[in-house]
């Protein structure tokens, strides 16, 4: 089916937005890291440099150092540098130092900061509440628009989720160094500015449309103005400042209040158009719809303009961290979810009431099993009638069975792993196999699939000649020993332990290490092949190098000398020619 054009602008625009997150995340964990980042709830800015704020990883810079200039250079003249495609830029990588010069306590410092892998871990703690209500926000997004692709209010609600995840560069921040390759720099601007101002003309214009269309069809002109609007701010303001700016970094730094601004009129104008909705919705099932999702938008919002917008504005930094406050966004999805659970909105509960049929069934044939259990059992102590007891033999069969059996497979995998589903075992023992590049990670790699995959506390492999095993876990006094065999050829031994010493392996158990100790067989024999090719190759090398030194030994000794001696001769001959030609041609002869 060929899409929609409204459906086919939502997924270029949302993928375009995933695509910033995906290439601004790719490079922040590929580049290396300084340990710090540019904290965007707080005014960063300076007229000549940036302060920033450490990840908590190792690093010499401290919370409020101003950097003024990198490698000796002026930071403000990166800052110029930033549309100039072509300066050449340093390649740093991880293990390397770069001098920063940073204002601290009010005078200048050079200090020699270490560049490392970028921690992720911190950035996450960091950014943990933004983070939480994008990915629940574009996976509520996501299920409403896969259900139906076609209705406005999805195609609205997944193009916001998508830009609030574009928007969540600003979550992790910008790095000095991406003043130096401003890649980043590129991609944080697309996604905190760009796609965070796409994200409120979104969520306005849903506003306008959910859950019936609030404008009318004369003004629904004004629907371009909504995404164009802040696109010529964004444009316009930039220009404004410029005469006003002191330098480069002033002038970025004045550019991200126009964005404060936009999101709060934006927000703004959401509440008062839902509450519009509200207000226009004629049936009480419009009503119930919209009054779950109005609720928690005006939460969400009240709660982010009085402790996030309106203080950034005022004192340049929120009375509460925007992780809270995202946390507190949440209840957008949350009602949304009861809305489309309880109220039917966009019509999607048909996989959900089935979703829910499972779960009460599973629920009626536990209650059943323990009424038959326990009622009839009870009954049956007093009537002892034979059709009476095959009824409840039927019904616990008939109920009772196949919860038991996925019951007892579950807990038979949290206690012995995937000993019963063989086909499962030798398949991730096949993909590890198949993954593992260097020849030396081989054999470690099967004896840790083989201990994690039967949760043995210890599986190893002794190959033919060697002393010690390779293995994963804690040896035993008493391993099972299975000989590692490829073409009637003994290579090794698999050694495995049992789980407790009172616990000997099953039959079943048995014949599937068997079975792996063949699949095992290949593996010993590609490492023992590898290393005979090794082994061969150095040979090759050092046959290879002595008859180098050979061939040095025989031009140094005898046809350097003999040349020499030819030298002098045909010099002596030369000599002679114009004195004594006769023994001038003795000579050369």
């Amino acid at each position: 089916m060929i899409p929609t054009r409204p459906r086919l602008v939502t997924l270029l625009l949302a993928g375009l937005g995933l695509s910033v997150a995906v290439a601004f995340s790719a490079l922040r964990l590929a580049r290396p890291s300084d340990g710090a980042v540019l904290d965007a709830s707080t005014h960063f800015w300076h007229a000549d440099g940036v302060a920033v704020t450490p990840l908590g990883a190792e690093t010499p810079l401290h919370a409020g150092d101003v950097v003024v200039a990198v490698a000796g250079r002026p930071l403000d003249d990166l800052a110029g540098d930033l549309l100039d495609m072509g300066v050449e830029r340093p390649r740093w990588r991880a293990g390397d130092a770069v001098t920063y010069t940073v204002r601290r306590d009010g005078r200048l410092v050079d200090l020699t900061v270490p560049l490392r892998p970028y921690p992720l871990g911190a950035a996450l703690r960091g950014a943990w509440g933004a983070l939480l209500f994008a990915v629940v926000f574009w996976g509520a997004s996501l299920f409403v628009f896969s259900r139906r692709p076609d209705e406005r209010p999805a195609q609205l609600l997944f193009l916001g989720g998508s830009s609030m995840v574009a928007a969540t560069t600003w979550s992790f921040g910008l790095q000095v160094g991406d003043f130096v390759r401003p890649a980043a720099f590129w991609l944080y601007l697309a996604g905190t500015h760009g796609f965070y101002l796409l994200l409120w003309a979104t969520m306005l214009h849903l506003t306008l449309t959910f859950p019936r269309p609030l404008l009318p069809r004369a003004r629904r002109a004004l629907v371009p103005a909504i995404y164009l609007a802040p696109d010529l701010v964004k444009l316009g303001y930039p220009l404004w400042i410029r005469p006003q700016a002191t330098s480069t970094l002033d002038w970025l730094g004045r550019q991200g209040r126009d964005v404060n601004v936009i999101q709060l009129v934006y927000v703004l104008a959401a509440m008062v158009a839902a509450v519009a909705a509200a207000r226009a919705a004629r049936d009480p099932v419009s009503r119930r719809q919209v009054r779950w999702v109005l609720v928690a938008l005006h939460i969400a919002f009240g709660f982010a303009i009085t402790f996030g917008l309106l203080p950034e504005l005022i004192v340049g930094t929120p009375l509460l961290s925007w992780n809270v406050i995202a946390l507190v966004g949440l209840t957008v999805p949350v009602a949304l979810g009861a809305a489309i659970l309880r109220y039917r909105l966009f019509d999607i509960d048909l996989i959900l009431s089935r979703t829910l049929v499972y779960g009460l069934l599973t629920f009626v044939v536990v209650t059943t099993y323990i009424l038959v259990v326990g009622g009839l059992g009870a009954l049956l102590r007093v009537d002892s009638s034979l059709p009476l007891s095959l009824a409840a033999t039927g019904v616990v069969a008939v109920l009772f069975q196949p919860l038991r059996e996925r019951l007892q497979r579950a807990i038979n995998r949290v206690l012995y792993g995937e000993r019963d589903d063989p086909y499962a075992v030798l398949s991730r023992l096949g993909r590890r196999l198949e993954t593992t590049v260097a020849p030396e990670a081989l054999l470690p790699t099967l004896a840790e699939t083989i201990a994690t995959a039967l949760k043995l506390p210890y599986a190893g492999i002794l190959l033919e000649g060697e002393s010690e095993p390779i293995g994963y876990g804690l040896p035993t006094a008493d391993p099972l020993s299975l000989p590692l065999v490829h073409q009637h050829a003994v290579l090794g031994r698999l050694l495995v332990a049992p789980r407790a010493p009172d616990e000997p392996f099953t039959a079943g158990e048995r014949r599937l290490l068997e079975d792996i100790a063949r699949q095992a067989g290949a593996a010993a024999q590609a490492v023992r092949l590898t290393g005979d090719l090794q082994r061969s190759r150095e040979r090759l090398v050092t046959a290879r190098e002595e008859e180098r030194r050979r061939l040095r030994r025989d031009l140094h000794d005898g046809l350097g000398p003999a040349l020499a001696s030819l030298v002098l001769q045909a010099e002596a001959a030369g000599d002679l020619v114009a004195a004594n030609p006769d023994e001038a041609r003795r000579l050369l002869a």
